[in-house]
């Protein structure tokens, strides 16, 4: 099997009608999620498929007397100096395009397999500068199952599996175009998303919510949810500035049973270190001015400033979350004089060591000791200057931005005996309304 796909070679294609999108849901919505994988890209499909090549923007025909089976895994690849896509299996079958194509199947219910994952939907393959890119197209109720799989637990209570199911749909329509050339990827970024997933309490959360989504004063809710907070969750304002939206109001919490509801270890920076990876290369030392939001007095940024001169900037807790690798902006920053903190590090203070733990290992004993001690240091909640020679300490507690829905928090109601509609209204407020979606449906 030889082909050559592209609108000069019209043996090959059948130019009578246009292929719509298999597997449209009830929604109507159809997301394009590119996957991101460092696998070379291999697929097959479940059942029968056809192919499609790109004519225009908006119109994808077939091509003719192609049938794609099971017995066939096919290799993607870019055709080495032509631009091309290029599709081969070991059977010698070979098919090449310049535009873009899709895999079709036959039936709602096959999928196609790639990754080592099973999709709904269609699989659209792009010729690009930098390799062929992969793209799903899928239908909004298998995404949101696909996405429920990524970011929950099968072990988590079905209330709460049905409230992330909400949150991920409403996010889902109000976060669209994430991406130039497609709406989401499948990666944390986005939202994670595994595709086609087998488990039942997955599946019973998505059909059990089907269509449902968060809206307030009648339309779409920008939908936000985050792992854990640490108690409290944050006001949208105080973590991205802007202007307080209603439904996103800080709350109490239930995530006490997150691992990472208090961060076990802190994260310790000399200060050089620590604004080089802020992204103040060469500074050694630095003038530190927490900003207060003017509404609620938190601390919702910090200013530095290079000593004796205008430059400088403002980043906001999140910005620095993302900079420093931390869990959550929900820290707390101390200083700590770098002599007191080198003399304990260097184990001076040898009194102060415990044995913590003995094991035998290949006829030795291993010692794990533990040491205790007070160190003076100063919480950054005023303006004051960090030294090349001083040392800061990161603490801090919670997972994510903290805004919206709390995953673990949701699980911890569940556990209580509250349902999904109420853990929805206690996230995003009384006003908002759990309402069933249709295709005109404005977002807010």
């Amino acid at each position: 099997m030889r082909r050559i796909i592209g609108p000069t070679i019209c043996c090959c294609v059948l130019l009578v009608a246009a292929v719509g999108l298999a597997a449209v849901d009830a929604a109507g919505e159809i997301l394009l999620v590119e996957l991101i994988s460092q696998e070379r890209p291999e697929f097959q499909v479940t059942g029968t498929a056809r192919l499609t090549y790109q004519a225009s923007s908006d119109q994808w025909l077939p091509v003719r007397d192609l049938v794609l089976t099971p017995e066939r895994t096919w290799s993607v690849a870019m055709e080495p100096g032509t631009g091309k896509l290029l599709l081969t299996t070991k059977r010698g079958d070979r098919i090449t395009s310049g535009r873009p194509i899709r895999v079709v199947p036959d039936g709602p219910e096959m999928t196609i397999r790639i990754f080592g994952r099973e999709y709904k939907g269609q699989l659209e393959l792009r010729p690009s500068p930098n390799g062929v890119r992969i793209y799903n197209a899928v239908g909004l109720e298998d995404y949101t199952l696909g996405v429920l799989a990524g970011e929950s637990y099968a072990s988590w209570h079905p209330e709460a599996l049905k409230a992330q199911a909400v949150v991920i749909r409403s996010y889902t329509l109000s976060h669209r175009r994430r991406h130039a050339d497609g709406d989401f990827c499948d990666q944390a970024h986005c939202q994670r998303y595994f595709g086609a997933i087998g488990e039942q309490v997955f599946q019973r959360a998505v059909v059990e919510t089907r269509g449902q989504i968060l809206t307030y004063q009648g339309r779409c809710i920008k939908a936000l949810y985050h792992a854990s907070s640490g108690g409290r969750t944050e006001n949208n304002e105080d973590v991205w500035l802007g202007d307080p939206i209603p439904y996103l109001r800080a709350v109490e919490d239930f995530d006490q049973n997150c691992p990472k509801y208090l961060w076990c270890t802190p994260t310790v920076y000399s200060v050089p270190e620590f604004l080089d990876k802020l992204g103040f290369a060469g500074w050694k030392e630095c003038d530190i001015t927490p900003v207060p939001s003017e509404k609620t007095g938190n601390i919702v940024a910090y200013r530095f400033q290079k000593p004796g001169s205008s430059d400088g900037e403002s980043l906001t807790r999140e910005t620095i979350r993302w900079r420093l690798g931390l869990f959550s902006p929900r820290f707390q920053m101390v200083r700590l004089k770098g002599s007191d903190y080198n003399r304990v590090v260097n184990g001076l203070n040898k009194e102060k060591l415990q044995i913590g733990q003995v094991s035998p290992e290949n006829g030795q004993i291993r010692l794990t000791f533990r040491l205790e001690t007070a160190l003076s240091g100063q919480e950054i909640r005023t303006p004051l200057r960090l030294s090349a020679t001083d040392v800061i300490c990161i603490s801090g507690k919670g997972s994510g931005h903290g805004v919206g829905l709390s995953q673990w928090g949701s699980q911890g109601m569940a556990l209580r005996g509250m349902n999904y509609q109420t853990i929805l209204r206690h996230y995003f407020g009384q006003e908002v309304v759990i309402a069933d979606y249709t295709l005109n449906q404005e977002i807010r």
